[in-house]
């Protein structure tokens, strides 16, 4: 195809409303890199990059990126001093020999290079740029860079425009250097290309050098490259991550835009990336089943190359990931129904045997049914041998259908118990890691399960028959202070179920030092997790108890879905004496709907009934417990206004809810907008100033949470109490904020919920007791005046800043579960310490100690009598 053909295509691509963007219209190959990791052994041998990786126009074809060398040479190699990934390390570039104990400054002329075969199948084709992205490791690796091309198979070289002096060393910086030239490719034949770089004094020669693109154009090619998200690419998930690369230009600016819905409405505005060439979407711009449009603009001087508009939707929201699987066969008496889906929604589910017409059987807040339940639903008693049909509908918060499912299969495989309604149940959905029924001796246990002679740690597993338990016993008094049991799996173990909790059932003895039990979970990329469980006394009771441990939270430290091995173990300082037994009588995933919160029962004193010391317990102890609280998402209708501070300049702030309550900024410095924010840019405020937000903010509202991100830094006075003030025409409230929220340095979630009945403040999604709320409110709050939001630093040093992220206020006051969702996501988890506020005599878990709860113990009182 011709150039002028390409862009006549090009044209009628654009006529006809298809994209086509212009830097792929000028790349021929693109060889990505980003796609190799090495190996952390020195000197191992290269193995090549596959054809397959490489992004090649239509018109031509590559064979694999591989290496070479001249008489006595045997190739390039790895270096194993930090290699990294997305990115060739290669060494002996120009080396004396391939001693890999001899090194020195190379001969000057090719030793060992990259090379590959570029054939032009459908046309003639013409290199007139190539293009390589690499840096020095240090002075002793090959400075001089160049392209040969050979039409005879390697036999005789000829150079490809200039040779490189690179001299530059040492610094990890990729620097992009452009060759040009002409090289001309007929229409049938091939041409080998090799990348060389050679040394000589002062000039190095033995020395690594990392490469993170390499790529042929037919034109001079200059301006941004854009790799991920690919065009159009399509159901994409959170976190969204951009990356591009910045061809023929050094020492440049980029910038970012993004728009959602439409190209008109921008989310992002040109923001500043520094030394950057990657960028990651706020969670809080992340919106499923959306359209997002973005471009990267590159200012080098004066000079400004503008990117291509690309774009890209995020997944719809709605059920994914059935299971059984699509098509699988199963037995019926071990069917359970389950599916992914984002949280916070409810879901319709159908059935039948005919795929055109499905039965409704039922309503589901949780990911998961059971079969049997399903199949009676639908008015079937019995499931012969035969293919199923299944739907899941995502429901609005009206009940109304947000999006309709995919319809899945299953088939009922010879030979299964279909009677499966004789006793009227189901079966369990509850999936054991292991029965520790099944040992009949301790060979057959330690043959699955590693004690420390295998493991390094301090533990030894005992045995005794049809215990149903793993008996640990574990000495903790010398090195390395733990012991633990572990089991590998082969294949690996998939816990990536979001809709699931691992939960351990253990017991120990009361006679035992104790300690902290552990879970530590290893994927098959030999990352590991550990989470511990700070209950130290339950190590003490010969009671079992439950402990739950929720691994969406560990997603992002390793590989849920390639559980490699899985280690329960306990750790403890020699001093605390460290020896003991404990039993773990059952390690299962958990469908989350089957795990109740936390929480106190009417017998306060646990000495199983209910009576006047119960009463008594109410009365006067309010601090002896503590729960844990789960995320669940707030009601969004609710929000009044959303500031994200992603603007790069001004003092407007924009509002990022529906109700375009747009607020200001009244700064006393000049320099108030910061890139390094908790998502994205943030504000800065000092003594001074204050965030502005318009009337109507509060029209007709009783009750309002405000949320925020905050990070201070003030480490000049010891006495220092930072107060978050906000007011309206005269009408002030001053929030005293505890010392460590504004010292730190570090991001904090601040929650302040003011209700009907008291103000209350969380941090990080826990409340905290004693904070000093003072001032006048008045509810119904009328539209008098704006609102004014202001950090005030009271004994504070003077010029002492506070930043802030991601404002919102919404119109009702948020329960704990809500506030931890603001605080830790979708599957946060918060343990409330021991405050007034949330104590064991909270007893219908409203969060406040009242007569509610003098009723549900006189209930329990009647109840038991």
């Amino acid at each position: 195809m011709a150039f002028n053909e390409w862009r006549k295509i090009t044209l009628l691509c654009v006529i006809l409303g298809v994209w086509v963007p212009t830097s792929w219209a000028a790349v021929l190959v693109d060889w990505n890199l980003h796609t190799v990791i090495g190996p952390s052994v020195n000197n191992t041998p290269f193995e090549g990059v596959s054809a397959e990786t490489a992004y090649v126009r239509m018109e031509a074809a590559v064979t694999d990126l591989i290496t070479a060398g001249s008489a006595g040479h045997n190739g390039l190699v790895w270096s194993g001093g930090n290699p990294g990934p997305a990115q060739l390390n290669l060494q002996r570039w120009d080396h004396p020999n391939d001693n890999p104990s001899q090194f020195g400054d190379g001969s000057g002329t090719p030793n060992n290079w990259l090379q590959f075969y570029l054939t032009a199948q459908n046309e003639d084709v013409t290199v007139r740029s190539m293009i390589i992205s690499a840096w020095r490791n240090g002075s002793g690796a090959a400075a001089n860079w160049s392209f040969d091309y050979s039409r005879d198979n390697g036999a005789t070289w000829t150079r490809f425009g200039h040779v490189h002096t690179e001299s530059h060393a040492g610094d990890g910086i990729f620097r992009t250097v452009v060759f040009e030239d002409t090289l001309q490719i007929p229409q049938g034949s091939s041409v080998l290309i090799r990348f060389v770089a050679t040394g000589g004094p002062g000039l190095g020669g033995s020395g690594n050098i990392h490469i993170n693109a390499m790529l042929l154009a037919d034109c001079v090619y200059q301006g941004i490259y854009l790799r991920t998200p690919s065009h159009q690419a399509q159901d994409l998930d959170a976190p969204v991550e951009f990356n591009w690369q910045v061809l023929g230009v050094n020492d440049s600016q980029c910038y970012i835009t993004i728009a959602r819905g439409s190209s008109d409405n921008v989310i992002v505005d040109r923001r500043p990336l520094e030394g950057g060439i990657t960028y990651t979407l706020p969670d809080a711009l992340f919106t499923f089943g959306a359209a997002y449009f973005w471009k990267v603009h590159v200012v080098d001087g004066a000079v400004e190359i503008p990117g291509d508009v690309w774009s890209f939707t995020t997944r719809r929201i709605e059920a994914i990931h059935p299971d059984p699987a699509n098509g699988q066969s199963i037995v019926a008496t071990s069917a359970y129904l389950r599916w992914d889906a984002p949280p916070g929604y409810r879901f319709n589910l159908f059935f039948g045997q005919d795929e055109t017409d499905l039965s409704y059987v039922g309503t589901y807040s949780q990911t998961a049914a059971g079969l049997a339940k399903v199949a009676k639903a639908a008015a079937i008693d019995y499931l012969p041998q035969g293919t199923y049909f299944w739907r899941v509908d995502l429901l609005d918060e009206q009940g109304q259908t947000r999006s309709t499912g995919q319809v899945w299969s299953f088939a009922i495989e010879q030979g299964g118990d279909n009677w499966i309604f004789a006793l009227g149940g189901y079966s369990s959905p509850i999936r054991p890691v292991d029965d520790f029924y099944r040992y009949m001796s301790l060979d057959e246990l330690t043959a699955v399960w590693n004690d420390g002679r295998a493991n390094g740690t301090n533990s030894e597993l005992l045995f005794e028959l049809l215990s149903g338990a793993l008996i640990l016993q574990y000495d903790n008094t010398a090195a390395p202070n733990r012991s633990e049991a572990q089991r590998l799996f082969d294949p690996p173990r998939d816990f990536s179920d979001t809709q699931s909790a691992l939960v351990i059932g253990f017991c120990g003895r009361p006679d035992d030092a104790g300690g902290i039990l552990y879970l530590k979970l290893t994927d098959t990329a030999q990352q590991s997790t550990i989470v511990r469980c700070h209950h130290t006394a339950a190590l003490q009771s010969m009671d079992y108890q439950n402990w739950t441990v929720r691994l969406s939270r560990t997603a992002s430290e390793i590989d849920l879905s390639r559980i490699a091995s899985l280690a329960v173990g306990i750790e403890g300082p020699p001093s605390a004496g460290g020896k003991g037994i404990v039993r773990i009588a059952d390690i299962s995933l958990m469908p989350l709907a089957m795990i109740p919160q936390t929480a106190a029962s009417a017998d306060l004193n646990q000495d199983g009934r209910v009576d006047e010391t119960d009463l008594v317990f109410w009365l006067q102890d309010w601090l002896r417990t503590e729960y844990t609280v789960y995320s669940e998402p707030p009601d969004e209708s609710l929000l009044r206004v959303c500031y994200m501070f992603e603007e790069v300049d001004g003092v407007e702030l924009r509002d990022a809810s529906s109700h375009q309550f747009d607020g200001f900024v009244q700064a006393a410095e000049p320099d108030f907008r910061d890139s390094a924010g908790y998502q994205g840019r943030s504000l800065k405020l000092n003594a001074g100033s204050w965030i502005t937000i318009p009337n109507g903010i509060f029209d007709g509202v009783t009750e309002f949470t405000l949320s925020l991100w905050s990070k201070s830094i003030n480490p000049f006075d010891f006495g220092c109490d930072a107060s978050l003030e906000y007011n309206r025409l005269g009408t002030i409230s001053v929030l005293f904020l505890p010392e460590r929220v504004c010292r730190d340095g570090q991001w904090h979630h601040l929650a302040l919920v003011h209700s009907e009945i008291d103000v209350r403040v969380y941090l990080d999604g826990v409340l905290l007791d004693g904070i000093a709320a003072k001032g006048a409110w008045t509810r119904p709050l009328l539209n008098t005046g704006p609102t004014r939001l202001k950090i005030v630093p009271n004994l504070c040093a003077p010029g002492a800043w506070t930043w802030l992220d991601t404002l919102r206020i919404y119109a009702y006051a948020l329960s704990p579960s809500e506030v931890a969702y603001l605080a830790w996501g979708p599957s946060g988890q918060v343990t409330q310490p021991l405050v007034a506020f949330l104590t064991k005599s909270d007893l219908d878990l409203n969060g406040r100690i009242d007569l509610g709860d003098l009723a549900v113990l006189a209930d329990n009182w009647l109840g038991c009598l």
